[in-house]
């Protein structure tokens, strides 16, 4: 699982895990953000804390891809922690082999 992954959940699901996280961590990993997740992210927030996150992401200035990585893998870690605590369930291919 990557970040980008993120996308694939529910809108439930995707609340979860912002409940689950600090909103400033979102703000940095959606920097390096695919535009899909970004949407979905914006979407489920609402029309009232989307445009306070755009705007933490924008006067935030330039940050190092190092920091938004780090930031990134700190969130998808509490993903495979909610999923291992049947939480939720991580969307995943079926594999064309099996």
């Amino acid at each position: 699982m990557v970040f980008d992954d993120i996308a694939n959940f529910t809108d439930e699901e995707i609340q979860m895990i912002l409940n689950e996280t600090d909103r400033k961590h979102w703000e940095v990993g959606l920097k390096g953000g695919s535009k899909e997740l970004q949407d979905r992210i914006f979407g489920v927030v609402g029309e009232e804390e989307a445009p306070a996150m755009k705007k933490g992401m924008d006067y935030s200035g330039p940050t190092k891809m190092s920091k938004v990585e780090y930031v990134q893998i700190t969130i998808v870690q509490k993903v495979l922690q909610l999923e291992q605590d049947g939480k939720l369930e991580i969307p995943r291919e079926k594999d064309p082999f099996v």
